[in-house]
């Protein structure tokens, strides 16, 4: 039995019966926190939906052919619950106090005894955790967002989310997670809670998306890779077969690294051959282009071709993927699309590529 829970997306009570934290969706200094009946004492207790759904998850796996009650047994009265969320969002709202609807239960606690037995489950967010997530989501939407008549039906919502990009029915997509309209998601793959991917990506078999990640716009992911929290791929970028990134440069199993991810970034266009790996905390410059096996221990210009391990540059490559030969003025142009390329030293004086249009036009 499912009891009353609670998501990043909860504006509705009409599946669950829950009431639905108005303010936590849209606060407003002075504002009204409608939908509370009665005179708040009446007791409820609130599940966040991410244990719900292990408790179903383990459900479904076991044995048990009898009711089993999922939700989380920690009770409050509506009243509470009410200034808990504007303690949260920081607001001076006041809590409106409606009609109690006729044979509404004053009090409502799940007895999950047969859950911890039976499941070994037992909820292990707790409801300001919860709320604190649910806020956080909230947050991130614009005025238009937050009124758009969708939201007052989560099912046609989430519907309307689903239509602008593509996953396969094996994929798994956690809430917070921010998905660019026309982009495919396929086999097994599973996109984590804040990772961001812009629009028209592709993402292959058997990827991993980890929070924090943020894909710019029309990356190619290919299979069997996993992102880990603090990389960053602008446009256009292609990472090949089973690359790797790491994100932490001296890994302990009985050592907490978690917060002191180092940075990598990649650059516009560039692209990672398979089996490629790139050590954490340094940058890919623009279409620089990193050879299959390749082990990247440095940072890597812009235009640079690199392969071996560690990682050398062989020479220079165009934004389509060409090499670059150039001649005694230090000027080459791509095979594929006769865009020019100069070739120059930096301000520290290390040689560097540059398309013509990024060289002033020269």
């Amino acid at each position: 039995r499912w009891h009353k829970t609670f998501w990043n997306a909860s504006t509705s009570d009409s599946d669950v019966g829950a009431p639905a934290p108005a303010p936590a969706r849209a606060p407003v200094p002075g504002g009204l926190v409608g939908g509370t009946y009665g005179d708040g004492s009446q007791t409820r207790s609130f599940c966040y939906v991410d244990d719900l759904v292990e408790g179903i998850y383990r459900l479904h796996f076991s044995d048990e052919t009898r009711p089993v009650n999922v939700g989380n047994p920690d009770e409050i009265t509506i009243g509470e619950f009410a200034e808990e969320i504007i303690a949260l969002t920081g607001t001076d709202q006041k809590v409106v106090y409606k009609p109690l609807p006729e044979n509404d239960p004053k009090q409502r606690r799940p007895d999950i005894t047969r859950a911890k037995e039976i499941l070994g489950w037992a909820p292990a967010i707790e409801r300001a955790e919860g709320l604190k997530r649910t806020y956080a989501y909230f947050q991130t939407l614009t005025p238009e967002e937050l009124n758009k008549s969708e939201h007052k039906d989560f099912q046609v919502f989430k519907r309307s989310q689903a239509m602008e990009y593509h996953a396969h029915e094996t994929a798994v997509i956690d809430h917070g997670a921010s998905i660019g309209a026309g982009t495919k998601i396929w086999h097994f793959s599973h996109i984590m809670p804040n990772a961001v991917l812009g629009e028209r990506c592709n993402i292959g078999q058997n990827v991993v998306v980890s929070p924090g990640v943020v894909l710019g716009a029309n990356v190619k992911v290919q299979n069997n890779v996993s992102i880990y929290e603090g990389v960053t791929c602008d446009d256009d970028v292609f990472l090949g077969p089973s690359c790797v990134f790491t994100n932490v440069t001296n890994p302990r199993s009985a050592v907490s690294r978690r917060g002191k991810y180092a940075r990598t970034r990649v650059g516009k266009g560039a692209s990672i051959g398979a089996n490629a790996t790139i050590v954490c905390g340094h940058d890919i410059g623009a279409y620089a282009f990193i050879g299959a096996g390749a082990v990247v221990t440095k940072d890597i210009p812009a235009y640079a071709l690199v392969v071996g391990n560690p990682a050398r540059q062989l020479g220079w490559i165009s934004a389509f993927g060409h090499r670059l030969e150039f001649d005694e003025n230090g000027q080459g142009i791509c095979a594929e699309s006769g865009e020019e390329y100069s070739l120059i030293q930096d301000s520290a004086g290390n040689s560097a590529v540059v398309k013509q249009e990024e060289n002033g036009n020269a």
